[in-house]
């Protein structure tokens, strides 16, 4: 599993999680708001009850009073008080229903207070469980990511040191071309330091360098450019005689002539001789010398 995939599962869990505590938290607001309104109609319902059967024990009461007055004065003139005796026995299991139907609506009303406390707190609990486990989950996502970032960091960084030691190895696999010397030639062969030769007498022009030791360099075949720079700045090149045209840093270079060496990590004498269809002009010649895109070496010398 990828890292990005590591980072979508944590990310994907922290939704499931922040969901599901949404959805619990609008499942028992729902409950606790039905459980609420059930549990108001029913108080009014009790409230309505209770006030009604208040009324009818106090119209108990007072018609048990008229019946109670109206059977002595009965009694006194000596008349028959069976009947209303009848009648106030009955009141009085009337009366007596409706505080047993009191009490059963109050007892009602308890219970139903009762389960939805109970109800309620075993939801916020839950709740609280819940956001506990969120933020357990939480923490653990992040020493994760702290995790991860730190790996990826640990990645990049070693990613960065092998393109720093790549880098390094091209470099120091680059050859290098020293030890130069420059010597003029006369129509008879005969060779001369450059820089004690007039320019009328100089017929060729030797270039001879060494191509150093590198240890860390492939062994295989280089091609090796030399430019011979007048002193004007322009190089000499003539296509009957090697010359051409090759890219630099992005732009197209004159060279004088250029060799195939099979460079084996030991040090190699190279040189060039080049014959100009022209005297040479007095002033500071210079000599470039290039392999594989770069510059490698160069100097200079004068003819007089």
């Amino acid at each position: 599993m990828t890292t990005e995939e590591k980072k979508d599962n944590k990310k994907g869990l922290i939704i499931l999680l922040v969901l599901l505590l949404i959805g619990t938290n609008g499942i028992w607001g729902f409950v606790t708001l039905n459980q609420k309104n059930t549990l108001d109609q029913q108080t009014v319902k009790v409230t309505e009850q209770t006030v009604k059967i208040d009324s009818l024990n106090k119209e108990f009461e007072l018609k048990i009073v008229q019946l109670d007055s109206m059977k002595k004065a009965i009694l006194d003139l000596g008349g028959d008080t069976t009947r209303l005796g009848e009648e106030i026995r009955q009141l009085q299991v009337n009366m007596a229903k409706a505080s047993r139907d009191s009490r059963k609506y109050k007892a009602l009303y308890a219970d139903l207070q009762r389960d939805f406390d109970l109800k309620l707190e075993a939801g916020k609990k839950e709740i609280a469980d819940l956001k506990a486990f969120l933020a357990q989950q939480d923490t653990i996502i992040t020493k994760q990511k702290i995790t991860i970032n730190e790996k990826e960091n640990n990645i990049s960084k070693l990613n960065q040191e092998k393109e720093d030691l790549q880098v390094k190895v091209t470099l120091a696999s680059v050859l290098r071309a020293d030890k130069f010397v420059v010597e003029a030639l006369d129509t008879k062969g005969k060779a001369r330091p450059a820089d004690d030769v007039k320019a009328k007498k100089v017929d060729k022009v030797k270039i001879a360098f060494t191509l150093e030791e590198n240890k860390v360099a492939d062994v295989k075949d280089r091609e090796v450019i030399m430019r011979l720079i007048e002193p004007d700045g322009a190089a000499l090149y003539e296509t009957s005689t090697g010359g051409g045209e090759f890219t630099f840093e992005g732009k197209q270079l004159y060279y004088t002539l250029k060799t195939n060496v099979l460079y084996d990590k030991t040090a190699k004498r190279l040189s060039f001789e080049y014959k100009k269809g022209s005297p040479y002009k007095v002033g500071t010649y210079k000599v470039e010398i290039y392999c594989e895109d770069a510059l490698i070496g160069e100097t200079t010398f004068k003819v007089r």
